[in-house]
């Protein structure tokens, strides 16, 4: 890279911080900011597009925490990194622990004096990037920020059927859905397969949701991320206003997670995700349950074509009979159930060999 013309990208949930961080870097000529970024799916598309020298990095970020994006960025693309910070001094003390095994920087979030950052910060702000730019990129704390990542992070439980390591299931539901998966939920032990949930819910609703469900069952939820590893146990739920889709590298299973066209009038909607699965076959277990529309019928359809195994909730156990009585008209459900049959059907999928 060009230490004379260090081009930046400038990633902050906060529209505020973003300008001033531009404001700070603006008074260094060898600086360049080529891209801002609210969140880390924005910046991961303008990283890949722009190749920037140096990313500023916030650690509290939507949807994603800077340092769960920071570790899939130096496995995909190594990049320089700043981060800002405005942790305790406790935990800003252990980040920076964490980003140095990097080589990387931190700093304390600058504070603005009216409508201006002080000086000082910006002196701060430009060498600490300065040093960054004259350094070569280090692989060799990678796998030991992995290590600390993982342990910082809540577990989920330990399985070790190595035949769940292959299986997924998939499930959509929209009308009535939070109950019915709660309810569904509470049914299930904790060594099942990696479950994916689209619930039609707006953005804002699914984390909140997420949360609920952890609360009530013996695996461990949480809202999907993009690029995640598919673990055994854990259910993740498609985030408001993205879709969800499973990848496949080699014989390892991840998240993909998009903002394409909307469908059935729906963002998430489950057609992406059994249509994403269906090539899997006898692997995967579809789940479609209450809700009104057809959202999932077609793809579902295309599952059990394929090989895949199907559910559809019965019209008695819906609040809506909707997305279910479709998928059951074109002949895509195996077996026709309420939540006490779906729970048995998925606990017979696990065990199945």
């Amino acid at each position: 890279m060009d230490i004379n013309n260090t081009r930046i990208i400038v990633v902050d949930s906060s529209a505020v911080i973003r300008r001033l961080l531009c404001m700070m870097l603006a008074t260094e000529p060898s600086f360049k900011v080529i891209a801002t970024a609210a969140d880390p799916f924005e910046a991961r598309d303008k990283i890949v597009q722009l190749h920037p020298d140096v990313m500023i990095l916030d650690l509290n970020m939507p949807r994603m925490d800077g340092l769960t994006f920071l570790q899939k960025v130096m496995t995909h693309m190594p990049l320089r990194t700043l981060v800002v910070s405005n942790l305790p001094d406790d935990q800003h003390i252990s980040a920076e622990r964490v980003i140095k095994q990097w080589g990387f920087e931190i700093i304390k979030k600058p504070m603005v004096k009216i409508g201006r950052p002080l000086p000082e910060q910006s002196k701060t702000l430009i060498g600490k990037i300065k040093r960054l730019a004259r350094r070569d990129l280090r692989g060799d704390g990678l796998v030991n920020v992995r290590h600390t990542v993982k342990h910082l992070a809540p577990q989920p439980a330990v399985v070790t059927n190595k035949l769940l390591q292959n299986k997924i299931i998939v499930i959509a539901a929209s009308t009535g859905g939070t109950e019915a998966l709660k309810k569904l939920f509470t049914t299930l032990p904790a060594d099942m397969p990696s479950i994916l949930i689209v619930q039609h819910m707006p953005k804002g609703f699914t984390s909140r949701f997420a949360a609920s469900l952890n609360q009530v069952t013996k695996l461990s939820v949480k809202e999907a991320v993009d690029g995640e590893g598919l673990i055994p146990g854990t259910a993740l739920i498609c985030p408001g206003d993205y879709h969800l889709e499973v990848k496949r590298r080699g014989k390892n299973y991840y998240t993909y997670l998009h903002q394409e066209e909307i469908r059935f009038g729906l963002r998430p909607a489950a057609d992406y995700l059994f249509r994403s699965v269906a090539s899997f076959g006898e692997s995967v277990l579809g789940v479609i349950m209450t809700g009104m529309g057809k959202d999932g019928a077609k793809a579902m359809k295309m599952m059990r074509d394929k090989g895949c195994k199907t559910v559809g909730q019965s019209e008695k156990s819906c609040v809506v009979f909707g997305m279910s009585k479709v998928a059951i008209e074109l002949g895509g459900v195996d077996v026709v159930g309420d939540l006490s049959a779906i729970s048995a059907e998925m606990i017979k999928f696990k065990e199945s060999s």
